[in-house]
C-alpha cells in the first residue's frame, strides 16, 4: 500500500524532540501502510469530525500519528498521514481536522 504524507507532516516528524522517537514514529507509519493499524477515530465536540481516520499511539502514548485509508478501511490502497504531534493539547486532532477540510473562511 502507498504512504502519503500530507503537506507539513514530515515537517513534524522531523521536530519530534529525540531521533528515537522520530524513528518509532516511522515504523508505526510504515506498520500502517502494510494494512488498517490504529484506534479509530469519529466526531468530537472539542476536536472536530475525524471520522474514518485512526490515531496510532507513540512514546509512551505521549505523541500521536493521525492516518486515514484511502478509497476506505475496507478496501484500502492508500495510507494517507494528516498529523503527527502531541497529544497534550490536542492539537494533533485539530491539525487533522484541518488539513482534512481546508482552511476556514477569514484565514
Amino acid at each position: 500500500m502507498k504512504i502519503d504524507f500530507l503537506a507539513g507532516t514530515e515537517d513534524e516528524i522531523r521536530a519530534l524532540p529525540t531521533r528515537e522517537l522520530q524513528l518509532e514514529c516511522m515504523q508505526l507509519i510504515i506498520r500502517a501502510g502494510q494494512g488498517v493499524f490504529g484506534l479509530p477515530l469519529g466526531p468530537d465536540p472539542r476536536t472536530g469530525d475525524l471520522s474514518g481516520c485512526r490515531k496510532i499511539y507513540f512514546g509512551n502514548t505521549s505523541w500521536r500519528v493521525v492516518v486515514r485509508y484511502v478509497p476506505s478501511e475496507r478496501s484500502p490502497v492508500r495510507t494517507v498521514v494528516l498529523a503527527v504531534g502531541a497529544r497534550a493539547d490536542m492539537q494533533v486532532y485539530h491539525d487533522a481536522v484541518q488539513r482534512l477540510t481546508g482552511p476556514s473562511d477569514g484565514q
